[in-house]
């Protein structure tokens, strides 16, 4: 069964850790969920660049990195984010705020991925080419 991505993108820490707990409460496993943030201090992640990131899009933006643009952005548009809303969201990180994704096996679990976003207020929603919004 193909693997679907969903993203959002939060302003603070409080705000992703609130989110986290919502969806382990919802039931997904620590293996499906990620989160990348902006770190000074960080070693560069090969192809990603100075961030901290945990969960299987490490791999999955290493693997899928855009030889045209690198980092976070470069990773997206190689998952099937659309180039100017994988700029818009790389740029959001570096100004420090968090992209916090989820892996799910199913159409139905992606669906309750992004509806948790939206109900926690996440700043944008969007899975691999199809836009759900912006604020």
């Amino acid at each position: 069964m193909p693997r679907r991505f969903s993203f959002c993108i939060v302003r603070s820490r409080r705000q992703a850790e609130e989110i986290l707990h919502r969806l382990e409460s919802e039931r997904f496993s620590d293996e499906s969920i990620s989160v990348i943030f902006p770190d000074q201090g960080a070693l560069p992640i090969p192809g990603i660049g100075p961030f901290i990131a945990a969960g299987p899009i490490v791999s999955a933006l290493s693997r899928a990195a855009d030889a045209a643009c690198a980092g976070i952005a470069g990773g997206l548009i190689g998952l099937g984010i659309p180039g100017a809303q994988a700029q818009g969201c790389q740029s959001k990180i570096e100004a420090g705020n968090f992209l916090l994704s989820v892996h799910a096996a199913s159409a139905d679990e992606l669906d309750r991925a992004m509806r948790i976003f939206a109900e926690m207020g996440a700043q944008d929603i969007y899975n691999p080419g199809e836009p759900i919004f912006a604020r």
